[in-house]
């Protein structure tokens, strides 16, 4: 991919991403990707965004390694959780960057789509059967389909 068109940082609002913000979904502003706790394997979600617990819902993009990085503990990153498939949630992990599963891309001028770095087919998008998100809906991979559950 070319970086300039596909830079997570773009995400963030600026270009070099030197701060901490949170990733919101552009379907509704008002929820962000977070997480319950600093904890390793704990799940990401969608929480209310400027939550009290901002620093559980705010990220670092490492422009170098291309992985988001947790406020609350800068050693947790977003991972992929097993294999590329449909459904498979993303939780916290050691930031590796050895490891394509936290790395990520993000297409301003493809439906706003934040994909795996390791397999570009797949997006972060939250999982519910319902149109509408909600708190606490878990955030999964799925097919890149340009559908607004994947638009950040």
């Amino acid at each position: 991919r070319d970086q300039n068109n596909f830079d997570l940082d773009l995400l963030c609002g600026a270009k070099e991403v030197t701060a901490y913000k949170q990733i919101q979904l552009t379907q509704d502003p008002n929820l962000c990707v977070g997480v319950a706790g600093s904890d390793l394997d704990t799940p990401a979600e969608l929480f209310r965004c400027n939550e009290e617990a901002s620093d559980l819902l705010s990220w670092k993009f490492d422009s170098t390694d291309r992985l988001l990085r947790l406020e609350a503990n800068n050693n947790r990153c977003l991972e992929i959780d097993g294999t590329y498939q449909a459904g498979n949630s993303i939780s916290l992990s050691t930031c590796n960057p050895a490891r394509a599963r936290q790395r990520w891309w993000y297409d301003r001028f493809n439906n706003d789509e934040m994909s795996s770095g390791g397999d570009d087919t797949y997006c972060v998008t939250y999982n519910t059967s319902r149109d509408s998100p909600g708190l606490g809906f878990s955030v999964v991979i799925d097919k890149c389909a340009g559908t607004t559950r994947q638009e950040w």
